[in-house]
């Protein structure tokens, strides 16, 4: 009897490996993603920080000079966070992206391996049939062996 050799065996490889990459990238996104919010969260803090420096009514950014530079700073800050917020964005409309992905691939890939299932079933269920004919077979010789010697 031949083994049951399943004929898309190689695209399921393909899909099944097409998985794991979307899964590691997605994964490698995400982390990314993480990094950009927790610097978020770092300037926001630097924001409240500097914008509590300038409600005081005494400190280095009461006179003149030092409210200028703090708000320079805020500025730059409200810059920064406004950058880090575009490029959280754009890391979401990817994390997006690659889930659409995956879902897809995950999809043709369990469609395939229900395939691989319904066929190793069939290959399974004519090999039982292929045996019981065998079986039929031998019986009826063996039979036919006994009743002819008998006579």
């Amino acid at each position: 009897m031949e083994p049951f050799r399943f004929s898309l065996s190689r695209v399921l490889d393909y899909r099944r490996m097409s998985v794991e990459q979307l899964s590691v990238e997605l994964s490698q996104v995400e982390l990314a993603r993480q990094a950009r919010v927790e610097r978020l969260h770092q300037l926001q803090r630097a924001e409240i920080d500097l914008l509590g420096d300038l409600g005081q009514e005494s400190g280095p950014s009461t006179n003149g000079a030092g409210a200028v530079h703090t708000v320079g700073c805020l500025d730059a800050l409200w810059s920064d966070i406004a950058s880090e917020i575009g490029v959280i964005a754009a890391h979401q409309a990817q994390i997006d992206a690659i889930r659409e992905r995956l879902t897809g691939a995950r999809t043709a890939t369990k469609a395939l391996e229900k395939l691989q299932d319904s066929e190793l079933e069939e290959f399974a269920r004519e090999n039982r049939l292929r045996e019981q004919a065998e079986s039929s077979e031998t019986a009826a010789l063996q039979y036919q062996r006994a009743h002819v010697v008998r006579r």
